[in-house]
């Protein structure tokens, strides 16, 4: 089968892990046998063209998976305009990507929601009506839950759910809310890729410091991710635990008044920030933590929740949709509410709890049984192949 994978979101010089779980079901796939290739239009602002480049054309270091890309401006104050250019971007890249490696068999697009990438689904839908190739949809977006969409966007994105052959979302909850924004066709859930050589691999290699106990969130630093909250809850149960420790990974536009926050309650000893981290980095952290601690208020899949659990560590999350059937499963803390005294308590329940190697085995097991690479990508496999019997 030759698979053809379109990404909303993508890495690039900006953002070099942006949708690292896209190459890594690409890739799955590619293990199985089959042909696949990623393309990727860039959007730049035309208030930052130092962010431009040319036309780019990699091979994963890997699996030598192609991968396409290219800048493009958009336009302030002209969103129908720049939808239609996104769409335009991808056809460019499309037929660049068949000259060159022959028409692919079928088109997966990651996300139909119209944020500030634009839509990888209705541009799937463009291809495959002009040029006769059958499209998949794996949604990922938050905006279902948000609402982060314009009125007139609506039909646009239903017309694209309702013209692919097949819908994946990747949680229970990403469902519900594509049900209640009208999409009328059966929606297959299957999560993200965990993983769980790297986070396994690092768990034995770098044990815990016994001395403290450490907490860890790792995320962008974006209003979403309440990480503020998660700073006050901390300098609450620091107060009757002076061995806590707490490490925050990623960047972001409140990364400044994330760390100003520290500073005001004094905790600079106990609180660091190390920005954003590759993924071996990231193992790291994890192996050198104790619990990790979701707060964002809303999350479709929580990729890094279930790293964490990957590498042993307990979690500590609010109720936030994505990861919660998981949780539940590895009877992992989901707490009552999004307050910073419900927080504050669980973390400092959480840290007189002495966990147990079996504990920790237990969790790896589960992600790695149900998230590896090897079994989502043939759940994906079957969902692809279906779409093209179809």
């Amino acid at each position: 089968m030759h698979i053809l994978v379109m990404p909303s979101w993508f890495e690039d010089v900006r953002n070099p892990t942006s949708g690292s779980f896209f190459k890594d079901q690409a890739r799955a796939l590619k293990n199985l046998g089959h042909q696949v290739g990623i393309i990727h239009p860039t959007v730049i602002s035309v208030k930052a063209p130092q962010y431009f480049r040319l036309k780019t054309h990699t091979l994963d270091e890997q699996t030598g998976l192609p991968m396409l890309s290219l800048c493009y401006f958009s336009l302030p104050k002209c969103r129908s305009w720049n939808i239609k250019r996104r769409i335009y971007q991808y056809e460019k890249l499309f037929l660049l990507y068949t000259a060159q490696y022959g028409k692919p068999e079928i088109l997966h697009a990651h996300s139909c929601a119209l944020g500030p990438f634009g839509s990888a689904g209705l541009a799937a839908r463009h291809i495959s009506h002009k040029y006769n190739i059958p499209y998949v949809i794996t949604e990922h977006g938050s905006a279902f839950h948000t609402h982060y969409y314009q009125p007139t966007d609506i039909p646009l994105i239903q017309t694209a759910f309702a013209d692919a052959t097949s819908i994946i979302a990747v949680s229970d909850s990403l469902v519900s809310d594509l049900k209640e924004f009208g999409v009328k066709k059966p929606i297959h859930v299957i999560g993200n890729i965990v993983d769980t050589q790297v986070f396994q691999t690092a768990r034995k290699a770098y044990p815990s410091a016994p001395d403290q106990y450490t907490f860890i969130a790792i995320a962008y630093l974006r209003a979403l991710k309440q990480i503020d909250i998660l700073i006050k809850a901390f300098a609450q149960a620091s107060t009757q635990n002076s061995n806590l420790r707490l490490i925050i990974v990623g960047n972001g536009e409140q990364r400044v008044q994330l760390e100003n926050l520290v500073d005001y309650f004094h905790l600079s000893e106990q609180v660091c920030f190390t920005g954003e981290l590759a993924r071996n980095q990231v193992a790291k952290q994890l192996a050198n933590s104790d619990c990790y601690v979701l707060t964002s208020t809303y999350e479709t899949f929580a990729v890094v929740a279930h790293e964490a659990l990957a590498a042993g560590k307990a979690v500590i999350a609010t109720p936030c949709g994505g990861p919660e059937v998981t949780l539940r499963q590895l009877s992992e803390v989901i707490l009552p509410n999004n307050s910073i005294e419900a927080l504050s308590a669980a973390m400092l329940r959480q840290s007189y709890i002495k966990d147990s190697d079996e504990r920790r085995v237990t969790r790896h097991h589960y992600i790695n049984d149900n998230f590896n690479s090897d079994a989502i990508g043939k759940k994906i496999e079957k969902v692809l192949l279906e779409a093209l019997d179809k």
